[in-house]
């Protein structure tokens, strides 16, 4: 078995709905990086909740649909442990590789240069995993965000970050996203207030089951998320 790198430091977080083809698969994966793997589920109707107990994962419930709703709920029973100082969090569609998040979490130990890391999937992504409507979204959303915050971000929808604590605290205080507009709102408080953002190539893969991202909804959301922003920070 792997050397466990976190020792108890390092916790994953997996939001879900209807993953049960991929859960098993990824949340085994995760439990070779730290024991700490928690799924924060939103109403799951399949397997996805058993199949994760199988191997090992932490269950927590969320009363309501969206990514946002769930992520910042897992964030605040994560919180709750005085033994975690990093909280990662990775989608539940089997799409991302969790050893990734071992490299990073090693390296934000070693150099302590970020306080919020978002995995990039462009460089390494395997062939045909993002839509062209989707490339083409992520790219303007970049390159808006990019301007926003004053850093450039190559991959700002990316579904594998890691944040320190005391990041994963002030989001939980900050954020008000339901859905996946979530991944836009968080790169724009963090930066806003002085945290140091990175990204760093990560492994990509052809998701197991149905997307749940709605190009032009969840396009539009994301959208409104980032004039929102732009507004708020010239008032």
């Amino acid at each position: 078995m792997k050397e466990k790198e976190s020792e108890g430091k390092l916790a994953i977080l997996i939001p879900t709905l209807n993953e049960e083809q991929a859960i098993g698969k990824l949340v085994a994966k995760c439990t070779d990086v730290t024991e700490k793997v928690y799924l924060i589920d939103g109403l799951s109707t399949d397997k996805t909740i058993e199949n994760a107990k199988k191997v090992g994962a932490k269950i927590l419930l969320c009363e309501e649909k969206g990514k946002g709703i769930a992520l910042i709920k897992g964030f605040k029973s994560i919180l709750e442990d005085n033994n975690v100082d990093f909280i990662a969090y990775i989608d539940g569609d089997n799409t991302y590789d969790p050893s990734d998040i071992n490299h990073i979490y090693r390296r934000m130990k070693k150099e302590s240069q970020y306080d919020l890391m978002i995995g990039n999937r462009f460089p390494k992504r395997e062939k045909g995993t993002i839509t062209r409507l989707n490339m083409l979204g992520n790219k303007v959303f970049s390159k808006l965000i990019s301007i926003l915050v004053k850093q450039k971000i190559v991959d700002s929808q990316s579904g594998l970050r890691i944040m320190s604590k005391d990041v994963a605290d002030f989001l939980v205080k900050t954020l008000k996203s339901r859905n996946f507009e979530i991944e836009t709102e968080m790169i724009v408080k963090a930066a806003k207030v002085g945290y140091k953002i990175g990204e760093t190539p990560i492994n990509y893969y052809k998701r197991d089951g149905d997307t749940k991202l709605d190009p032009l909804i969840d396009g539009f959301r994301i959208l409104k998320t980032i004039f929102k922003s732009a507004v708020n920070r010239k008032s």
